[in-house]
């Protein structure tokens, strides 16, 4: 498929975005202001931001920035996927989160409403998916691009990320390890037997009982098992540790 970015790049490029946005979102991006960001997004429309992430680095993650707070900013997802697999790691932390924070928050009426081609979505995916994949990528972006997966596939009906997360139960990163636990947890029985496997030989206290708590919410967990009573002496997370520790009573009580 040849890349969507500059076709969607010129359809943006129809509205007509005043002078001197730029230097109006530049300055909101190195302040971290949020609403004069916002504002700064909505005065540049599509074209603006589209313009401005060809130029210098700076100006592509303020461009970034920007998109992920726009309601219309997933008809440039290809384009943004494209940079999650940029080499320059600010970049590719960047892109991934746009994505991550454009299609967990998009719906199926909301992608109707923009007409956003099917191959663009489809492009991005494949995009993101190179990118989950990638372990000399930065860990942030290929966590962002694990659930900016995951949201894929609930728009879609499709089934992308578990194939990602399933890998990740051998990657060494235990961070991306311990994100792609969560993502399996979300698809149900099916996956039992990857969080078993990960509760069951996972080097990392967190990764194990993140294993541990969704499948004892699957109610698919011998609470008696050595590893289980290990988990619960372990130095977890308080939020962990308390959400294990009441599922776990939980399930003695029956």
């Amino acid at each position: 498929m040849a890349e969507t970015v500059r076709a969607l790049l010129l359809i943006a490029l129809g509205a007509v975005t005043p002078d001197g946005f730029e230097d109006a979102l530049r300055r909101a991006w190195r302040a971290g202001d949020a609403v004069a960001l916002q504002r700064a997004a909505d005065a540049a429309g599509l074209g603006g931001l589209a313009r401005l992430a060809e130029g210098t680095r700076a100006d592509r993650l303020a461009a970034l920035a920007a998109a992920g707070l726009r309601d219309d900013g997933l008809l440039l997802i290809d384009a943004i996927a494209n940079l999650a697999g940029s080499r320059d790691q600010d970049t590719a932390r960047a892109a991934a989160r746009t994505a991550r924070r454009l299609l967990g928050a998009a719906t199926r009426d909301a992608l109707e409403a923009l007409d956003l081609p099917r191959d663009a979505l489809e492009g991005a995916a494949a995009r993101l998916l190179a990118v989950c994949g990638r372990r000399d990528a930065p860990s942030a972006a290929r966590i962002d691009a694990l659930f900016a997966l995951a949201a894929f596939d609930r728009l879609s009906g499709q089934v992308v990320a578990l194939p990602c997360a399933t890998l990740a139960s051998i990657d060494p990163d235990a961070t991306f390890r311990l994100a792609a636990v969560v993502v399996r947890s979300a698809g149900g029985a099916e996956v039992r037997a990857d969080l078993a496997r990960a509760l069951a030989v996972d080097p990392d206290a967190e990764v194990a009982a993140q294993a541990a708590l969704a499948l004892c919410r699957l109610d698919a967990i011998d609470r008696d098992a050595p590893r289980v009573a290990e988990l619960q002496r372990a130095d977890l997370p308080p939020p962990l540790a308390a959400d294990l520790r009441s599922c776990l009573r939980g399930k003695s009580r029956r």
